[in-house]
């Protein structure tokens, strides 16, 4: 903290740094670290420095029905998107533009859930027939078995080389013999098993040493949150196939609430979103062991109101160092939780109407319920709009523990042009209501006027840019919020001075 003396009053300089250490929605107000904030959105925290989000762009359009489902088929050499709309078709959306002739038509689901297995694509949804895509065409695979309803079947996964199915309202799971890609089926019952009941929801692999062999587990999450693990390699066998846990979670959200992050599973839940490898075989109360434990209050706040709602869905981006959760707010309204898998610091992503996502290569994407897909990740706007980025630190002391009186501010952030930030600015516990007016300026975005806010715009070029702006306030303590938009430039942020004078000359 600097100290500064002009006209017999004594003026200090304290630093914030950016918000590195992500969105924090589970502490109060007044012991926010300093690297975190209250709020987050569309700011990425990454290790030295907080950045705006990329924007989306079109890809496919002229779906005529929402896109619920988006599929990655990938048989090691090369790779291929299909969507699902709910008119009852799949198209191959590789390629730009407007959706061409459809692979299928018919259908009464547009909810797959799908695997990559042996070079094919096999999806279900519990309504029609299976398909199994071969990067040309989509046949039926042709399972039987005895009492099976092929289009009963509702969740896929791959397991030991074997395609593991679930039936729909049941705590039954199918299974192939090894390497089998049609013919004949295998059931097994898990109703007995699972003391909280339930339906079976989801089925994937978790890795418990990091490698591959011995140690991938089969998980078997229900609809009650009964959570049982098997170690082994052939269900129909008792000595090579059996049940090394029975754990307890929160329910999950959906058919998607399992996502493979490496060698371990994040499970999405009502309680959070869940590392498998740290919450088990910890009990349902130690949420402090979960992977969403510092956005806790955001979460459960959402899963209160909208835990039937379609849409949850946890998907990687390796390439951005991300893994974002998709949460339904209401109205048609997405939100996405968004965690930096390298630091652990999250953030909130807003504009982004997601009903499902998909990677296909490195390449991100996401559908919406006007039937268009965007690629997500990519340029400086969405969809030629511009990206508001919002922010708010907690209420800090700035080094001196008594009254203050607050003089300006000023963010340190680097940007390529013209970029107008907004400074709000409040004492002891406030919150004053505040509004987003959005730019008529053709280059950047607007200020941010509603008193007592104050803002300025900014014009430097491709470089550091800190500039003071004025702000009134007294109290003990103190909380910013900034705020900018954009869509002609990436904008990063990487701390925040603020200028007051000690309390013992007013």
């Amino acid at each position: 903290m600097a100290q500064i003396v002009s006209g017999g009053a004594t003026t200090r300089v304290a630093s914030l740094p950016a918000p590195i250490g992500g969105w924090n929605a589970a502490v109060d107000l007044g012991n926010l670290p300093s690297n975190q904030a209250l709020v987050l959105d569309n700011w990425i925290p990454r290790s030295g420095w907080v950045e705006m989000r990329r924007g989306y762009q079109e890809h496919a359009t002229a779906h005529l029905g929402a896109v619920e489902s988006l599929m990655a088929w990938d048989n090691g050499s090369s790779t291929k998107l299909l969507s699902a709309s709910n008119n009852g078709k799949v198209f191959d959306i590789t390629s730009a533009g407007v959706v061409g002739s459809p692979l299928v038509t018919g259908l009464t689901s547009a909810r797959f859930q799908h695997v990559n297995f042996r070079g094919y694509l096999f999806a279900v949804n519990g309504q029609d027939t299976p398909g199994r895509y071969n990067g040309t065409t989509w046949t039926d695979p042709g399972f039987t078995g005895a009492g099976l309803v092929p289009a009963n079947l509702i969740g896929v996964a791959a397991h030991k080389s074997r395609l593991f199915f679930i039936e729909r309202d049941s705590a039954n799971y199918w299974y192939a013999p090894v390497n089998n890609i049609t013919g004949a089926l295998s059931k097994v019952e898990l109703s007995g098993l699972a003391p909280e009941g339930g339906n079976l929801m989801a089925i994937g692999t978790w890795t418990r040493d990091g490698g591959a062999g011995s140690d991938d587990l089969a998980v078997f999450l229900f609809s009650s949150g009964n959570c049982l693990v098997y170690s082994g390699t052939d269900p129909g066998s008792a000595s090579s196939w059996s049940l090394v846990g029975l754990f307890r979670i929160g329910r999950p959200l959906g058919r998607r609430c399992l996502l493979r992050a490496g060698s371990d599973l994040i499970a999405v839940t009502e309680e959070g979103y869940l590392s498998l490898s740290k919450v088990l075989p910890m009990d349902r109360l130690h949420r402090e062991n979960a992977l969403s434990r510092s956005i806790e209050g955001a979460v459960l706040e959402a899963t209160r109101t909208q835990a039937a709602t379609f849409g949850w869905q946890g998907v990687l981006h390796p390439r951005n160092g991300v893994a974002l959760f998709n949460v339904p707010v209401g109205s048609g309204v997405f939100h996405q939780h968004v965690l930096n898998t390298a630091t652990g610091a999250w953030c909130r992503f807003t504009g982004q109407q997601a009903l499902c996502w998909s990677t296909c290569g490195e390449e991100l994407y996401f559908g919406t319920s006007a039937g268009t897909v965007f690629k997500a990740d990519v340029g400086t706007a969405d969809n030629n709009t511009n990206i508001q980025a919002d922010a708010r630190t907690g209420f800090h002391r700035f080094g001196y523990n008594g009254v203050k009186r607050f003089t300006m501010i000023r963010p340190v952030m680097a940007s390529e042009g013209r970029l107008p930030v907004s400074i709000g600015f409040d004492t002891d516990f406030a919150d004053h209501p505040n509004t987003f007016q959005a730019s008529t300026i053709s280059s950047a975005g607007s200020p941010w006027n509603t008193s007592p806010w104050n803002s300025s715009p900014w014009q430097r070029g491709v470089s550091i840019s800190a500039e003071w702006q004025s702000v009134s306030g007294v109290g003990y303590t103190a909380a910013v919020r900034l705020r900018t938009e954009t869509k002609y430039q990436s904008v990063r942020w990487h701390a925040l001075e603020v200028r007051y004078e000690p309390g013992g000359g007013l």
